[in-house]
């Protein structure tokens, strides 16, 4: 009889008990999966024959073991089973991703390695944290080892509270359950670092060595963003346990892995100054000055490290080169200004503002637009600044350019839908700044003036309701516009019942007035469901816990909008209303982290 290569692969796994049936059949898959994985450096070809067809059948459930077998000391076997790990059909998109993970998971296998890198950092952007599941998902299962950490240090670049990251953990426990990848390794490290932040400052310093010797090693299984991005872990942990010193070393060593490309010098000069390290701005200032040379940002990045380091520092020379970069595209200054104002570059957000909107050009609609839109933006900066004459003056300068023409006009009520809010918002400013010279009687007149203009500004009935000289009369009149402005929002929200917005105004209506405090307190929370980890949200409720005089609450979702919203200074200011109040009702009661911004 003739002996096939399928026939004698089966007698050898008879005799040699490698078959599947001379199993126990006791043996686990992740087990069983593991004995073929050594079965991949046999010195005998039809064992690791078989070995690689069994765990080719497994496909999936080996996805894990043949994952950890890609480091094997034996090189055949990490050989073999990188191979196999190519031919592994990975599940990329499941029925409860959203539908944007969907989008971007769908084809991801047919990728090219930078299309791989860019589907990670478009999964990262996602609000409300809609990129979880995808990133988990590549995390555990991208053959490419480099790719799986990318994934990874995408998901630790977000420095949000450690709240969040409990949350997070169901759901990479879930993802990731017996992934014995770095990627997992690392999650699992964040995840534990509320808990016992001595035992991570460790666990870090294990895996930034791990991975620097990968590094000098030159192997493709890492890169210097992954090195530096677990660096950045083990200086948050560090600053957390007032290891300043330390981690400021760690910091000056992140900045020798540099390579000068755009976007990581972006990133790390962002974090830089988050971190208020202003040295280390000037030092990669100096180190990449054709790169800083070359971009808004870096150049406003530089010239706040100049005057942090020495307000007399002349810094004429980086404004002038943005100006010579941006020209009179008002649209880019625009967007630079909204940016600064996320990193917390105010001065220069107020500045880039400011031009767009000397740029509107009344026979231009888009540039007309900018303007206003700069104009409203540049308004709350100011009223969250505390400098309330300076906001409403912004909306007068606003004004003055939709009334140079019907153009203008026409060009601001498409990005202003509704002009009465706007005058509304601007009397109330200056309500604001009168009442804190002690002007009520001008602050009256503004209040009134702004009421006319929207009758639903909810800051305007809050501003009335607590008018310090206000008749009986007047407070009767306000509390009956509460209640109409009230139930409209319960009239919107049943007609929207997934719109978070409706349940907002509500609570903070009456969190800072009269009403229902359970319904708002429940309706803030609702709104928090549909936009997770919104800061102004957080604000809300915080609101609605210090109304019913649960001072502790107040504290953690104040502290939370904090964090979420280091730059806001009534979210800090109101932190420390809260803080206060929690500590004069209960002395010797924990108050939460301090805020983080001014």
């Amino acid at each position: 009889m003739v002996l096939t290569l399928r026939t004698l692969v089966s007698l050898v796994f008879l005799v040699t008990g490698l078959g599947g049936e001379a199993t126990t059949g006791q043996d686990t898959v992740s087990e069983r999966a593991q004995t073929l994985i050594e079965q991949l450096g046999s010195q005998q070809y039809l064992v690791r024959l078989h070995a690689e067809q069994e765990l080719a059948r497994l496909g999936f459930d080996a996805f894990d073991a043949l994952s950890a077998a890609t480091s094997h000391d034996d090189l055949e076997i990490a050989t073999r089973a990188r191979y196999l790990l190519q031919r592994v059909r990975v599940p990329w998109v499941e029925r409860e991703d959203p539908v944007e993970v969907q989008k971007l998971m769908r084809d991801y296998d047919q990728l090219s390695r930078p299309e791989r890198l860019a589907r990670i950092d478009r999964l990262a952007e996602l609000r409300d944290d809609k990129g979880l599941l995808g990133l988990c998902r590549i995390a555990r299962y991208d053959p490419t080892p480099a790719i799986s950490k990318m994934a990874a240090i995408a998901l630790l670049k977000n420095q949000a509270d450690d709240e969040l990251w409990q949350r997070r953990a169901r759901v990479i426990g879930g993802q990731l359950k017996t992934s014995h990848r770095p990627a997992s390794r690392w999650l699992s490290i964040r995840i534990a670092t509320a808990t016992d932040p001595q035992a991570a400052v460790r666990r870090w310093t294990k895996a930034i060595e791990q991975e620097r010797n990968l590094l000098d090693a030159l192997d493709e299984d890492s890169h210097a963003k992954i090195l530096v991005g677990l660096m950045r872990q083990k200086v948050m942990v560090l600053k957390q346990l007032d290891r300043s010193e330390e981690a400021l070393a760690l910091m000056v060593e992140m900045l020798d892995l540099q390579d000068g490309q755009m976007q990581s010098l972006l990133a790390l000069v962002n974090w830089l100054v988050e971190e208020q390290a202003w040295k280390l701005v000037e030092r990669v200032a100096q180190q990449f000055s054709g790169q800083f040379h070359t971009n808004p940002l870096l150049l406003y990045a530089q010239a706040e490290a100049r005057i942090r380091l020495d307000p007399k520092a002349a810094v004429s020379d980086l404004v002038a080169r943005v100006d010579e970069l941006n020209g009179k595209d008002s649209g880019k200054h625009l967007r630079l200004a909204m940016t600064l104002q996320d990193q917390g570059l105010l001065r220069w957000a107020e500045a880039e503002y400011r031009h767009t909107m000397r740029l509107g050009d009344q026979n231009r609609a888009r540039s007309v637009g900018w303007s206003v839109f700069a104009a409203r933006r540049l308004s709350e900066m100011l009223h969250d600044q505390g400098k309330e004459r300076m906001a409403a003056e912004t909306l007068d300068e606003m004004f003055q350019v939709i009334d140079r023409s019907p153009v203008s006009r026409k060009a601001a009520e498409g990005f202003l839908t509704d002009l009465d809010s706007v005058r509304s918002r601007r009397d109330y400013f200056y309500a604001q700044h009168f009442a804190s010279q002690g002007d009520h009687q001008k602050q009256r007149a503004y209040l009134d003036q702004a009421i006319r203009h929207d009758p639903n500004d909810v800051d305007v009935l809050i501003a009335l309701y607590r008018y310090p000289q206000a008749t009986a009369a007047d407070r009767e009149q306000t509390r009956k516009r509460i209640r109409t402005v009230t139930e409209s929002f319960r009239r919107q929200i049943r007609a929207e019942p997934n719109d978070p917005s409706g349940y907002n105004q509500l609570a903070w209506l009456v969190a800072n007035t009269e009403g229902d405090l359970d319904e708002a307190t429940r309706f803030s929370h609702r709104s928090l469901e549909l936009q997770p980890d919104a800061a102004g949200y957080l604000d809300t409720l915080a609101h609605c816990y210090y109304a019913q005089k649960d001072y502790a609450s107040a504290v953690k979702y104040q502290a939370r909008a904090a964090k979420l919203d280091p730059h806001s200074q009534l979210i800090a200011k109101q932190y420390r209303v809260f803080q206060a109040a929690l500590q004069k009702s209960q002395p010797d009661a924990a108050t939460g982290d301090e805020p983080v911004g001014p």
